[in-house]
């Protein structure tokens, strides 16, 4: 616990710098956070009632696991300050939602970014991160 709220106040002003960057990359079309974005939305959409039970559990097994990936390359782009837009918070807001207790600031954050950069997409997300 002492090692997450530790990794969580050090990544903290990392996303501050991403909301003042002092010198920000060059951002390309197509960013790999939509497309992280883009896939955690359609394991969310997968057909569960034709499956039976255990073949549910083995479902979202994979989905925890995909989502744990997801984040992990989410900070990955956060520290390689290439996360710069409100969408791009936003869309990494959506990716922590679907974490664990720990995650749900990080989504916070996000979210809270992405609303100060403009997004008013996300004002559905802001406050759905305080409702875990």
């Amino acid at each position: 616990m002492t090692r997450r709220i530790l990794s969580l106040i050090l990544t903290v002003p990392l996303v501050v710098a991403a909301v003042f960057p002092c010198n920000s990359r060059a951002q390309t079309p197509g960013k790999e956070i939509h497309r992280l974005f883009l896939e955690d939305q359609r394991d969310r959409k997968h057909d569960l009632q034709a499956m039976s039970e255990e073949q549910q559990g083995t479902w979202w097994a994979g989905v925890r696991q995909r989502d744990s990936q997801r984040r992990t390359r989410t900070l990955e782009l956060l520290h390689e300050n290439l996360l710069s837009t409100g969408q791009d918070f936003e869309e990494a807001a959506f990716v922590f939602q679907h974490g664990e207790t720990d995650h749900y600031l990080f989504a916070r954050v996000f979210a809270t970014v992405a609303l100060s950069k403009g997004r008013r997409n996300a004002r559905w997300i802001a406050p759905a991160t305080l409702d875990r």
